[in-house]
């Protein structure tokens, strides 16, 4: 059995689906400027914000995994609900929320049938209460 990459709600990346190239992750920090009369703006710290994931990876439907895979996670991102996130180490990275998904269809057969296809998912940190 092959071990998933990654886990986001009940979609499993991995070898036998979409297989992930590498993982863009970004994090942030929020300031706010006010205005100051006759001088530069004051910046004041207000707290973290939310991390950002970009997942590019790549699916050979003939291979393995199908052409339904990105549809699986059109699936999941349809549900509208933060997702759980768990890494193939088994690291849980909380609950995130897809908020882009991108795909490129190449090598293209009769009736356009693709024999790769690149893919790009983007998530966002929930910022609910419940982790």
């Amino acid at each position: 059995m092959v071990e998933p990459q990654l886990a986001l709600g009940a979609y499993r990346f991995g070898t036998t689906t979409a297989a992930l190239q590498e993982m863009d992750e970004t994090s942030e920090w929020r300031w706010a400027d006010k205005e100051v009369i006759q001088g530069k703006p004051r910046s004041d710290y207000i707290g973290p914000g939310l991390d950002s994931l970009e997942l590019p990876g790549v699916i050979y439907p003939h291979f393995r995994g199908g052409l339904g895979q990105v549809e699986a996670m059109k699936a999941e991102a349809d549900k509208g609900s933060p997702l759980r996130l768990v890494l193939g180490t088994g690291q849980d990275m909380g609950l995130w929320t897809i908020r882009r998904i991108t795909q490129r269809k190449t090598v293209l057969q009769q009736q356009g049938v693709p024999l790769k296809i690149d893919f790009r998912i983007s998530l966002k940190q929930y910022g609910g209460a419940v982790q």
